[in-house]
């Protein structure tokens, strides 16, 4: 692991593109975003593999995928959520509780952090951060509801479908997919365990929905040929990832 400390640099209101989520919830100024990105910033680097170690600092993901996971005593894994640019790497700066789940790197990635010592003068003057981070707190806990749901009421085929719509929804939102396409560098296995699905499952789901002439997919490159269509056998709805 690589760090550094240095201010986040933004050219327009809503600072830098790593935080357009809290941007994005309307309840910040231009004001407040520069403010929020000239702090001391810790600038880290994870090789695949590797633990965030967020503790109880602000910690945004700012390249490469990654997800928070859970694991049993048996050696049994469940993945919570999947990560990208611009996601918190954990709430507990929040909570104030140590998290049972961590959140490992799927490829190389880098966050930045910030001890919750040196924001919190800052958002005595300026709220609203504080106001959006708890707005992006609420979404990140409806969309590990919509998780349950799949998981406990979607079949495979359901599942696999709303999981390829919400990625294409949120990489698009960070200007990362183009025409319904997107690379995911996850493998078979990883997607079983976020959708509790096994990893022959999983493929045999994949299949399904290539035939089906829905999605296409080489490698970790996604297209989602029929957005609609896959939309509609989902049931998914963007609604749960915006800020209300």
């Amino acid at each position: 692991m690589r760090s550094e400390r240095a201010p986040i640099g933004g050219t327009d209101n809503a600072g830098p593109a790593i935080f357009g989520r809290i941007w994005d919830t309307g309840v910040t100024s231009p004001e407040d975003m520069e403010v929020f990105a000239h702090l001391a910033w810790k600038r880290e680097a994870y090789s695949v593999g590797q633990a965030l170690n967020a503790d109880f600092d602000i910690c945004f993901l700012t390249g490469g995928l990654s997800f928070r996971q859970r694991c049993t005593p048996s050696g049994g894994r469940q993945l919570l959520s999947i990560l990208l640019p611009g996601d918190m790497c954990s709430h507990a700066f929040l909570t104030g509780r140590r998290p049972l789940a961590n959140a490992v790197a799927a490829t190389s990635c880098t966050v930045v952090r910030l001890s919750i010592e040196d924001v919190l003068p800052v958002w005595e003057q300026h709220p609203n951060l504080l106001a959006a981070l708890l707005l992006n707190f609420a979404v990140d806990c409806e969309a590990a509801e919509e998780l349950v749901v799949s998981i406990g009421r979607r079949t495979a085929l359901e599942r696999m479908a709303y999981f390829l719509c919400e990625l294409e929804f949120r990489f698009d939102r960070i200007g990362l997919s183009s025409n319904s396409s997107f690379s995911l560098p996850l493998t078979q296995a990883d997607m079983g365990d976020y959708l509790a699905l096994s990893a022959v499952h999983v493929n045999r789901t994949m299949q399904t929905l290539r035939h089906s002439g829905l999605v296409e997919n080489k490698g970790a490159n996604y297209c989602l040929l029929q957005p609609d269509k896959l939309r509609k056998l989902s049931g998914f709805s963007s609604a749960y990832l915006a800020h209300h």
